[in-house]
């Protein structure tokens, strides 16, 4: 009876655990024709929301599928066997100069955080896209997650990173992400019922010192979380530089975090008339 018991609970997991992972593809993906498109889903590791039998899809990462899967060769989250195939490697190119052609969306789950020149990253993606196309974005909640601790990024911050034309994470990104990182129960921290200061530090700051001291004198990539959000703070934000010219999207839809969730989504499109970029920001702070 005990193993029936135990059989049954993780086929239950299984079936909750794809029924989360179905609604929020249905939420990413809305709208999008896979048979009569051409796509990009960026970072697909082994869990790639379009497949490649759905339609055109390509695979970009920062690595190539060999340094992936000896990445997460003993990560037992990861599925080494179903490691995507990487079609274009942006460590050393842009998107711009690897697609000859325009393509119909993007899809970028849980990659905007870790990407050091955000403005610079989102307009490479807007010069693949054709005008009418559509970017998808899966976004952590810091609430919910390991930056609990974090503020949430500003303008200065993005205009910085920018301005430094940062390819890499900078080390204020490095300290902050690894001085602040704790591990947190989602339902606690939706129950408020978290006391931050009995969440232990993780790291060793020393080993932060460390980190940083060979990113900068050795060009080692340390992969980190290099913004922060919420979503009023990301929908603040992407309205606060598009006023300013830096982010040319106007944002089509926006899915706030749902309970017990760690990730909210955002669906953005090319768009050059700074007054209904501005009107799309505020109709998405409605919905936050």
């Amino acid at each position: 009876m005990f193993h029936e018991g135990v059989s049954f609970a993780r086929r239950l997991s299984a079936h909750l655990r794809h029924r989360v992972r179905t609604s929020r593809q249905n939420i990413i993906l809305a709208g999008l024709d896979f048979a009569n498109s051409t796509g990009l889903e960026i970072g697909p590791l082994d869990k790639p929301l379009v497949t490649r039998d759905a339609g055109r899809i390509l695979y970009a990462d920062y690595v190539s599928t060999s340094m992936l899967r000896e990445k997460y060769k003993n990560d037992p989250a990861v599925n080494n066997d179903n490691i995507q195939e990487v079609d274009i490697i942006c460590k050393d190119t842009t998107l711009s100069s690897a697609l000859k052609d325009k393509i119909d969306y993007v899809i970028a789950s849980h990659v905007i955080e870790h990407v050091p020149d955000l403005i610079g990253w989102l307009d490479d993606i807007k010069s693949v896209l054709k005008l009418d196309g559509s970017l998808r974005l899966a976004v952590p909640d810091r609430r919910y997650t390991f930056d609990y601790l974090r503020r949430e990024s500003n303008l200065v911050e993005l205009i910085d990173a920018h301005l430094h034309r940062a390819t890499m994470p900078l080390p204020r990104m490095i300290l902050d992400f690894s001085l602040h990182y704790r591990m947190v129960n989602v339902y606690d921290a939706w129950g408020g019922s978290i006391d931050a200061t009995s969440l232990k530090p993780v790291p060793n700051p020393a080993e932060v010192i460390d980190t940083v001291t060979d990113a900068m004198e050795n060009g080692t990539y340390h992969d980190v979380h290099c913004w922060v959000f919420t979503p009023r703070s990301f929908i603040d934000l992407f309205a606060e530089a598009s006023a300013i010219g830096l982010i040319g999207y106007r944002c089509d839809r926006f899915v706030t975090t749902r309970r017990y969730e760690i990730e909210f989504f955002v669906a953005l499109s090319p768009c050059s008339d700074p007054d209904e970029i501005a009107e799309s920001w505020r109709m998405a702070r409605r919905t936050a």
